[in-house]
Order: C-alpha cells, then structure tokens, then sequence
C-alpha cells in the first residue's frame, strides 16, 4: 500500500509539473502580440498590440489572422480572402496564401512584401515553437522574391 501511494504521488507530481510547463511555453492563450512593421525609430521599426483573441489550439494561426484585421487589412484589401492558414512543422511556419491578380504585398513592390512579411515573421517568432517562417502561394515555398 506504501508503494502504490508513493507511484500515485510521483505521476500526479509528474503529469502536474508537464501541464506547468506546456503553459509556460506559449503566450497566454487570450492575448498575443501582434508586430506591425512600419520602419519606425520606435520598437526596432514595429508598432506593438496586445490583441485578445479566443483560445485555439492553433494560435499561431489565430495571431496572423488578428494582425492581418487589426493592421493589414486596411493596407492590402484583398489579403484577408488570399490568406489560407498558418502549418507548422519542425519548427518551421509555413505562412500560405492563394494565388492572387494582384498580389503586391507578396510579389510586387519591395516596400509592401516587407511590410508584410516583417510584420508576419515578427508575430509569429513570438511563440516558442517557432524557429523559422518561409511563405508559400498555393502551397508552393517562395524561394525568390520579385524586385
């Protein structure tokens, strides 16, 4: 009976301090930061937000989609109906957008892809699974920037 007490003691000490940790590894669930990139003297050129969002299992998602309302949208129109969703895999953020007529703040001028782009990398290098973002049209990693 004193083992079984000591085994029932050590996993509820263990899957605890596992919970603890998992919550220190991401961002509170209700907000995240969201980087505006505007080439600005302040913040090493971003404008930051505090954005409260809904809990998801898919906040790196859910934080690109709260940039984009909150501070894109109003500069690109058709970026929110282009933007397909945030994949992550080892480590990598794969940004995906669809292919667009007119897609200039991805592939036409340089100033608009890097508003874009710096903004988006920046939110995103805020969670801690996160150890690179690449871009992609339709699925297809962007390997060369136009301009």
């Amino acid at each position: 009976m004193k083992y079984l007490l000591t085994i029932i003691l050590v996993a509820v000490t263990l899957v605890g301090g596992w919970f603890y940790y998992q919550k220190m590894q991401a961002p509170d669930p209700g907000t995240v930061k969201l980087y505006f990139y505007d080439g600005g003297d302040a913040n090493g050129g971003y404008k930051v937000t505090t954005q409260e969002v809904p809990p998801s299992p898919h906040l790196e998602d859910v934080a690109i989609r709260a940039l984009i309302d909150v501070e894109l949208d109003h500069l690109f129109p058709s970026i929110e109906d282009d933007f397909l969703g945030v994949t992550i895999e080892n480590g990598v953020a794969m940004v995906n957008f669809k292919k667009a007529q007119d897609q200039l703040y991805l592939t036409g001028v340089p100033g608009y892809t890097g508003v874009v782009t710096n903004s988006i990398t920046k939110t995103l290098m805020q969670f801690p699974t996160i150890k690179k973002v690449q871009f992609a049209i339709d699925g297809k990693v962007i390997t060369e920037w136009d301009a």
